[in-house]
C-alpha cells in the first residue's frame, strides 16, 4: 500500500514539474506578438532597422501620445513623428504618411497589444470618422 501511494505522489511530482515547464516555455513575452505582426505588415521596411526592443519602445511612445488624438489625421501625424524620431536613417515624412497602412497598423497593433486600456481611444476616432464620412 505505502508502495503505491508513494508512486502516485511521484506520478502527481513529475506531472506537475511539465505543467510548470510547459507554462514557462510557452509563455508570452511582453511585445512577442506586437514585433511578429508590425514586421509582418511592414511592407515598405520602414522599420527593419530597428531593434525588438526599440520596435516595443516606438509602440509604447504611440500608446502614450493616444490620448492626445482628436482624429485619425492627427494620429497619423503623431505616429509619423515618433518613426522619424526613432529611425536614425534619413527618411520621407511623404514617404511613411504614403504607406498609411503601416500607420494604421501601428495605431491598432499597438493600442491593442501594448495598452489595451486605451482601447476606448479607438472606438472615438472611428465613430468621429463615421460621423464625418
Amino acid at each position: 500500500m505505502f508502495v503505491k501511494v508513494n508512486i502516485i505522489f511521484k506520478l502527481i511530482a513529475v506531472a506537475f514539474i511539465f505543467t510548470i515547464i510547459y507554462v514557462y516555455v510557452s509563455r508570452d513575452i511582453y511585445g512577442e506578438t506586437f514585433v511578429n505582426e508590425i514586421r509582418l505588415a511592414d511592407r515598405d521596411n520602414i522599420l527593419t532597422e530597428l531593434t525588438d526592443k526599440e520596435l516595443v519602445e516606438l509602440g509604447k511612445e504611440i500608446c502614450i501620445k493616444s490620448n492626445t488624438w482628436e482624429n485619425l489625421k492627427s494620429s497619423n501625424t503623431d505616429i509619423t513623428k515618433e518613426i522619424l524620431k526613432t529611425i536614425s536613417t534619413e527618411i520621407d515624412t511623404l514617404s511613411i504618411v504614403e504607406s498609411s497602412s503601416i500607420l494604421t497598423f501601428l495605431r491598432y497593433q499597438s493600442i491593442y497589444e501594448l495598452c489595451p486600456e486605451n482601447i476606448h481611444i479607438l472606438s472615438k476616432l472611428i465613430k468621429k470618422e463615421q460621423d464625418l464620412g
